[in-house]
């Protein structure tokens, strides 16, 4: 209701509008999937702030945003409720074969990895954002 009443607005504001790129991304999904688009949203960090003002801007009917946002959430929280305790089992495994320093150099390793594609994928984000807003003074 808040997306159907305010969506345009809240899409205008500066916060949102430094991300034109992935919105507009992000409204073609809606178009192109409608309520499957705000199940994948629970999945993207941005989209999942902004998804109840796209649903509701893109006028989808609020059972649809509302069934497929609880299954979108549901379906996070088991994922990666499962996932982390399945990590977790696994590196206690790990550290109980070779032992804890190498359990921690291998989480620290990981950490790493992962900070490095998150550093990238923002670098790359922001290119694409620079192109987006050459194309669209």
């Amino acid at each position: 209701e808040v997306g159907k009443k305010f969506g345009p607005r809240l899409l205008e504001m500066k916060a949102v509008t430094r991300h034109r790129a992935k919105v507009e991304k992000a409204q073609d999904l809606i178009r192109r999937r409608g309520a499957f688009a705000v199940f994948i949203g629970r999945f993207t960090a941005l989209l999942r702030a902004l998804m109840p003002a796209l649903a509701g801007s893109a006028q989808l009917p609020y059972g649809r945003f509302l069934l497929f946002n609880a299954l979108g959430g549901i379906t996070w929280v088991l994922t990666f409720g499962i996932g982390g305790f399945y990590a977790a089992k696994a590196m206690e495994h790990i550290a109980h074969l070779v032992g804890q320093g190498l359990a921690v150099a291998a989480g620290v390793a990981a950490v790493i990895a992962l900070v490095v594609y998150v550093i990238r994928r923002r670098r790359q984000e922001a290119v694409e954002e620079e192109e987006y807003a050459a194309e669209h003074p």
